[in-house]
């Protein structure tokens, strides 16, 4: 029974992972990050770059706690109710459905999380915060739905939770100000913290939160061996020729003087060349679209047909002087 509870462990980490564009975007700020130091230090950026994941994982634990520490705000608020001097028959019998949420009565006896949460000394404190939040919650619409459901389910009790946790968590402005000033990691990292924390509420089965011993849905670690392999090499290997691929873009690039074009653009297009070089399993066609998909984010508007336009020529050329060297039938122009 140990190892088919470690097995579905990891079936739980794979299926909640980082993209591998995130994976992309994380290496592209790291590099970005390097080159803007006088003096870089490939190895402390590096030991940067995989602090981050750490901070991710310990921003989605205060996430998850949240949500716990929001039932306990709210149950004891109804159970106040009922000490009312002249209470009503709703006073008196509160509606519960949230406070027996299935999702959140499992996290909170989750012991797995809860020795995490000691480990890392997590607790949310800020009682004002956390009673703001109960009131947003009681008075949203998703709640008054969630309560006036004639029968409550499994699904519903997923549903409302998502939907209560996008708009009342995500959402929430107290909140965005309370992480922006606690951790400059934690800002920049919100958003790929609540996305694991609804693919770890979608991860819940009725099975596994009914039983007499639930299994874990908490992610405890973020990357795989070949994430991390991954991470490394594409940081590593993107500085280690950086003036070869510099070189390149600037033979294709004859319109643009190297030290004009922007900074981000051409650490995107050095990722790429170095991917398109250096991971044989990877297809050109996926190296080249995701970061030109990137720019449209992080560059400027016009960057996307630049740097199509300049990666088009490279790889050719690549193609030409036989360089490229991919595994599997049709990878080379796929």
């Amino acid at each position: 029974m140990a190892a088919l509870r470690a097995a579905q462990n990891i079936v739980n980490v794979l299926l909640i992972m980082l993209s591998r564009r995130q994976l992309r975007i994380k290496v592209m700020e790291a590099l970005y990050a390097y080159h803007s130091q006088d003096t870089p230090d490939k190895e402390a950026q590096y030991e940067e770059l995989t602090s981050v994941f750490t901070h991710i994982l310990d921003l989605y634990y205060n996430q998850l706690a949240l949500l716990v520490a929001l039932r306990a705000a709210l149950g004891r608020t109804l159970d106040k109710g009922k000490l009312k001097q002249i209470p009503t028959e709703e006073d008196i019998n509160p509606n519960m459905r949230f406070v027996n949420n299935a999702i959140l009565m499992s996290l909170q006896k989750d012991k797995q999380f809860k020795a995490l949460l000691e480990k890392k000394k997590i607790k949310w404190g800020d009682v004002d915060l956390i009673a703001k939040t109960v009131r947003a919650i009681k008075q949203s619409h998703e709640y008054s739905e969630y309560l006036a459901l004639d029968e409550g389910s499994f699904e519903a009790d997923r549903k409302y939770l998502k939907q209560i946790f996008k708009r009342r968590v995500m959402e929430n402005e107290l909140l965005d100000n309370y992480y922006s000033e606690g951790n400059l990691y934690w800002a920049a990292n919100i958003d790929i913290a609540n996305r694991l924390v609804l693919d770890t509420i979608d991860d819940y089965k009725r099975s596994s939160v009914s039983s007499n011993k639930p299994l874990s849905h908490v992610i405890t670690q973020l990357l795989t061996k070949d994430e991390k392999t991954f991470v490394q090499r594409l940081f590593e290997l993107t500085i280690k020729h950086d003036l070869e691929f510099e070189k390149q873009i600037a033979d294709k690039a004859k319109n643009w003087e190297t030290d004009r074009m922007a900074v981000m653009d051409t650490i995107l297009m050095k990722m790429a060349i170095c991917e398109i070089l250096e991971f044989p399993v990877i297809p050109i066609k996926v190296s080249m679209n995701e970061y030109i998909e990137i720019s449209k984010n992080y560059s400027a508007e016009d960057s996307k047909g630049f740097i199509n336009g300049v990666l088009d020529n490279i790889v050719s050329d690549l193609k030409k002087e036989n360089k490229i060297k991919k595994k599997g039938k049709g990878l080379i122009e796929s």
